[in-house]
């Protein structure tokens, strides 16, 4: 579920300390059930018990929380034999937006511009799929008031609930770790770069020891030990099919570079064709130069930049440090795009173990 992914990478973006880094917020997400809106109309707010259940109260990172009210954002109203969204979806999320901007804006760090956007990115997402969508009034248990938090409670139409709550952080809150945040990166970039209505790329990171000592080595030694053992592999063995000519290629820093900006460019037509589709934008040429924006589009590219960010960590402990060696297979991905997409493999490599970035782009 892309929201999931949503919510947990809007945890890791969430402004931190400046001098310490320690997290300042967390960005929580539950899922429930509540009866249908034909089974069960929101015209009048839910009881607090009832807010309770269908938002999954007490929450684990918070128990000293409880509902006590809300404030409806959004209500399904009847429809014939349905229901339908009293408000304009669009005009739902910019106040969700500005809720969750207004509510890390309140805070000691303000919400820089990943976050700002991945924030309008959650509120279209809750916007979109919860007709009814209330904002929760909480309280300790003692009855008294809290403020400085965000709690959003939305049903869809077969009854599923989303609640979302943005809350100071507390001292024993850690953010997810690199994989995972390598994986939300993905897939929320997936959504908005679609190779099809039903077709998304799959992109996965993983990192394989190959215990070589690689920087004991002379480089042309390096190099030679490398691929015979990339050769070798149990990890080339899976995916070698995907080729026809599966040679690694080595990649300097310029490069390396050019690969980034290459599936950035890849990444944003995808996205640009997709916001078309959807009519968010009009007609284009895609040969004219420039392109035109569309919305999302720096988040776009900003999701990119962090999945190349996240991957090089996770091999080197630095995202700005480069890798001792590095790969391509199928790359750049403009030499190999057809028709049907591309398959692309970065291969980041250190002393003991590699990184292994795949791009599954084909419909």
């Amino acid at each position: 579920m892309t929201l999931a992914a949503t919510v947990r990478l809007l945890d890791c973006w969430a402004p931190s300390d400046p001098d310490t880094g320690a997290r300042l917020w967390r960005v929580t997400a539950a899922f429930g059930k509540a009866p249908t809106p034909v089974g069960q109309t929101w015209a009048a707010v839910p009881a607090p018990a009832e807010l309770a259940e269908f938002g999954l109260f007490p929450d684990q990172d918070r128990p000293d929380r409880l509902p006590v009210g809300a404030e409806p954002l959004n209500r399904f109203v009847p429809a014939g034999a349905g229901v339908t969204p009293g408000r304009p979806p669009a005009e739902v999320a910019a106040t969700v937006a500005g809720l969750l901007t207004e509510t890390f804006a309140a805070g000691p760090v303000p919400p820089d511009e990943r976050t700002r956007l991945l924030a309008e990115r959650l509120a279209g997402q809750l916007a979109y799929g919860s007709g009814d969508l209330l904002r929760l009034v909480v309280a300790a248990p003692d009855g008294s008031p809290v403020d400085g938090e965000l709690h959003l409670l939305g049903r869809g139409g077969a009854g599923r609930t989303t609640r979302v709550t943005l809350a100071p952080a507390g001292p024993g809150d850690d953010r997810p770790d690199l994989a995972t945040r390598t994986g939300d990166v993905a897939a929320v970039l997936a959504e908005l770069a679609r190779l099809s209505n039903n077709d998304r790329m799959e992109i996965t990171a993983t990192v394989e020891p190959h215990q070589l000592g690689l920087d004991r080595l002379a480089p042309a030694a390096a190099d030679a030990a490398f691929r015979a053992w990339w050769a070798a592999s149990d990890r080339w063995a899976r995916i070698a099919e995907r080729w026809d000519d599966g040679a690694p290629t080595p990649l300097g820093r310029a490069e390396l570079a050019h690969v980034r900006a290459d599936f950035e460019r890849h990444n944003l037509d995808l996205a640009r064709s997709t916001a078309w589709a959807m009519g968010k934008i009009g007609d284009y040429d895609p040969y004219d130069e420039p392109l035109p924006g569309f919305p999302g589009d720096r988040l776009v590219a900003l999701l990119t930049r962090e999945l190349f960010d996240c991957a090089t960590e996770q091999v080197t402990g630095d995202p700005a440090r480069g890798p001792l060696l590095a790969y391509g297979i199928g790359l750049p991905f403009e030499a190999q795009e057809d028709s049907e997409g591309f398959s692309g493999c970065l291969l980041l490599v250190e002393p003991d173990r590699v990184g292994v970035l795949l791009v599954d782009a084909v419909c």
